[in-house]
């Protein structure tokens, strides 16, 4: 998110212990929003400065 990243992909599961592909790689449905929240709030960081040069 931070280098500017615009999206993605998460697979996600009610009960990833039974589903039915990649379940040791999926992310409790439930649990989604929570796991986001922080990813948005440094996409919100990084948009707002995407355009600003950076100073060496």
């Amino acid at each position: 998110m931070a280098a500017g990243c615009d999206g993605v992909f998460i697979e996600t599961h009610p009960d990833p212990s039974k589903a039915l592909c990649d379940a040791a790689s999926q992310l409790c449905v439930y649990d989604l929003e929570e796991f986001l929240k922080p990813l948005l709030d440094l996409h919100a960081v990084e948009v707002q400065y995407r355009h600003q040069p950076i100073n060496a």
